[in-house]
């Protein structure tokens, strides 16, 4: 299965949240991996962060673009949880379109979206490509800046809330 966490804008959580449902999906025993698709390349610098903090995470997080994705009902086992971290700017039809084309079973978890309009036709819009959409909610925690660049302590701040639904729906 294949998640991609996205948000209209920086700084909304989207590495924290793939970094923590993967660490979610590790403790599980699932085999994960975190592909980044942002430019900025911060989950990448994260897991070099924690590796260079002598920390080790037990999952792989590497760059990816597009045409990556596009190839990842090639590339990924039948049993592999993949997490992507997507770039800001509202790039959600494109990895949708992408994630259709990998023919992987995939959902969206949308960060911070306000009810309103825009965030409500931008729903509609994945829903009617066939994806999913969480459910579950994380609360905005100012001290998760604090595990940036680390491993996660044992709480997951809301995290394996949305780690849950997702297991329910991987069952």
């Amino acid at each position: 299965m294949i998640i991609s966490v996205i948000n209209l804008k920086g700084g909304s959580g989207k590495t924290t949240t793939a970094m923590a449902l993967a660490t979610a999906a590790a403790r599980h025993n699932r085999n994960v991996s975190v592909l980044d698709t942002d430019p900025q390349g911060d989950a990448t610098t994260w897991a070099g962060d924690a590796e260079d903090a002598g920390e080790t995470l037990t999952f792989t997080v590497d760059s990816a673009n597009i045409g990556k994705l596009k190839r990842l009902r090639k590339t990924m086992a039948d049993d592999e949880l993949v997490i992507i971290d997507c770039p800001p700017a509202g790039h959600a039809l494109e990895t949708a379109e992408s994630l259709d084309a990998a023919g992987k079973p995939y959902a969206l978890l949308l960060l911070k979206v306000e009810n309103n309009k825009l965030a409500g036709n931008a729903v509609n819009l994945i829903r009617e490509r066939g994806a999913s959409v969480f459910d579950a909610s994380v609360p905005k925690r100012v001290g998760m800046q604090k595990v940036i660049g680390h491993a996660f302590p044992s709480n997951l701040n809301g995290y394996e809330d949305v780690y849950s639904e997702l297991e329910e729906a991987i069952a």
